[in-house]
């Protein structure tokens, strides 16, 4: 839809407007289509899955005219025609080519199949489409506590690719360097881990290395040079910047709450939170032993737990299930 300011790979980009960038951010905020960024969970539960309201003056006003302006360029890219060269569709976040989902709602009508997938804040903090949530026979979410908002979700463990990743190279110099990132400080409980690290760095040597708004490969470049990482504080669990860094063979520390722990059952994070941050990190510190164990166990849970393959066959043997495979793959 718009390029990313970080340099992620993409197959196609049609460089919308009004996707992205400081002037959507702030017409989103006035007219009340995308709240702030939390670290909690979707609390009001009465209406399930949660709906979005975009749809309300004056914000319909603002997607009317957006679709306005995508509607040529999604047409000389060759849509809504290109919709039928497919017998299944996904739209990640729910989300169709224009907003009045009028193209998508039309190929579900002449038979095609149509699956929705959500992930990070779009389903928690936006909720569904109600008519493309509706025409959607099969819904997949990639966080747990999606799992509680949506009643019709299957989860699906993120498909992680570990190709090209570096490994863990912090430098051995007596200073341990512990690494965070946030593309939202507020979503991450930044402000509670820099604290942490500072009180913290009264007792050792310590540095706090703060990854933020850099492209993608500098970005894991300078995590690779971290002793321990800090993924996030928080109800929300883990997120991709933790399972790099796990990956990576870094020892990596997340708050899950008891529910989501034990949904996924046995696996290699440090659990901490706010109150208790800084004694686990000095237990971290102080135990080389303990962090060159999680260093193993890391890249091995990550390259199982989130292996491709256990997503592609929750997706097929739902879709399986729908009747929507001819050959019954």
């Amino acid at each position: 839809m718009w390029k990313h300011p970080y340099g992620f790979g993409e197959d196609e980009c049609l460089n919308l407007p009004l996707v992205a960038g400081g002037l959507t951010r702030f017409l989103q905020r006035a007219l009340g289509t995308t709240p702030c960024t939390l670290n909690i969970r979707r609390r009001d539960t009465d209406e399930l899955p949660p709906k979005w309201r975009g749809d309300r003056f004056p914000a319909n006003i603002f997607f009317a005219v957006r679709d306005a302006l995508w509607e040529p360029k999604l047409r000389k890219a060759g849509f809504p025609e290109r919709l039928y060269d497919y017998d299944i569709v996904v739209l990640d976040g729910g989300i169709p080519l224009l907003r009045s989902g009028k193209w998508i709602l039309e190929f579900v009508n002449k038979g095609g199949k149509l699956s929705t997938t959500y992930y990070g804040s779009d389903l928690r903090q936006h909720g569904v489409l109600p008519r493309i949530d509706s025409a959607a026979g099969a819904v997949f979410v990639m966080e747990f506590d999606h799992t509680l908002i949506h009643p019709r979700a299957v989860w699906l463990p993120f498909p992680f690719n570990m190709t090209g990743l570096p490994n863990a190279n912090p430098t051995e110099d007596g200073i341990i360097r512990i690494g965070h990132a946030a593309n939202s400080r507020s979503a991450k409980g930044s402000e509670r881990i820099l604290e942490a690290i500072a009180q913290v760095a009264q007792k050792y040597p310590v540095e706090a290395v703060m990854i933020e708004r850099i492209p993608h490969e500098k970005a894991l470049q300078i995590k690779a040079e971290c002793h321990i990482f800090i993924d996030q504080l928080g109800e929300l669990g883990y997120g991709i910047s933790g399972l790099e860094a796990l990956a990576m063979g870094i020892p990596t520390v997340v708050e899950l709450l008891p529910d989501h722990e034990a949904f996924i059952g046995n696996h290699p994070f440090v659990v901490a939170n706010s109150e208790n941050l800084p004694e686990v990190l000095e237990s971290l510190i102080k135990d080389k032993e303990m962090r060159r164990e999680l260093s193993k166990k890391g890249p091995q849970w990550v390259k199982e737990f989130h292996n491709p393959k256990r997503a592609v066959a929750k997706i097929l043997e739902k879709y399986n299930e729908l009747g929507w495979l001819k050959r019954g793959l």
